[in-house]
């Protein structure tokens, strides 16, 4: 019952996922009586089942992810669970007609890098920001995340060429650590063809990622708006001397 609970009334899928969901598929409009009927049976049904879903969340990434996205728990509540930052980096099943849910954080992030300033988004940057602050010594995930090429090509006509407003420091920090994670494993993604230098508001981790692949090793790393005792690292990353993606061991 709680998986349905947490997917049933949300019929959309994060933007770039290719779940293979038609356009001509039938949709309901948010202001029909049935939308509105479905929209109140999930809110009653979130507050029946709360309990029992924040207790499967604990061990079950699945239903922590749904729970999340429903507002049972906060960004911060979930990633002091087991895993941490990982299951919103990597696609999570329903189990439910062999519908999968996109990483999250990742899907969140090419949303800002497209222009799209979320309010919810920006929050859950900074509740990733306040867990590496909790976890200052990386690697900060433990399984490749999932790859940013992966997502529906679509993704890199929408990367802003030039950068928005300034994210707030703690957001920027958050999302730039995400950044990093996903190019650590899928360098190619932003770095081999046309989407170069579009990095939205994280433009400035552009010399970083280049370094890290070494291109352009003669272009300066720009100081970073991310906290003092991590602008080292950040540097330690883009010069492969540190990994915030935990490597497999080499096989001898």
């Amino acid at each position: 019952m709680s998986r349905s609970v947490l997917w049933a009334p949300r019929g959309e899928i994060p933007r770039g996922y290719p779940t293979g969901r038609r356009e001509s598929d039938p949709r309901l409009s948010t202001e029909s009586p049935l939308a509105k009927f479905w929209k109140q049976h999930l809110a009653d049904a979130v507050q029946a089942y709360a309990t029992t879903v924040i207790s499967l969340a604990e061990t079950d990434a699945g239903v922590r992810y749904g729970a999340q996205r429903q507002g049972i728990i906060s960004m911060n509540q979930a990633l002091e669970m087991t895993g941490g930052l990982l299951p919103f980096l990597q696609i999570q099943p329903t189990e439910i007609f062999d519908i999968n849910w996109a990483p999250q954080l990742e899907s969140s992030l090419l949303s800002l890098m497209g222009g799209e300033e979320d309010s919810e988004n920006i929050a859950d940057f900074v509740a990733v920001a306040h867990y590496v602050i909790r976890n200052p010594h990386p690697p900060w995930v433990t399984e490749v995340p999932y790859p940013l090429s992966g997502f529906n090509p679509e993704w890199k006509e929408n990367l802003n060429t030039s950068p928005l407003p300034e994210l707030e420091p703690m957001a920027y920090f958050g999302a730039a650590a995400i950044l990093l994670m996903a190019m650590e494993c899928d360098e190619k993604a932003l770095l081999g063809d046309g989407a170069t230098h579009k990095f939205g508001p994280l433009y400035d981790l552009y010399p970083y990622a280049a370094r890290r692949w070494r291109i352009n090793l003669d272009q300066e790393l720009p100081d970073l708006r991310v906290p003092s005792g991590f602008r080292k690292m950040f540097i330690n990353w883009a010069e492969s001397k540190v990994n915030f993606v935990e490597q497999p061991t080499q096989s001898k």
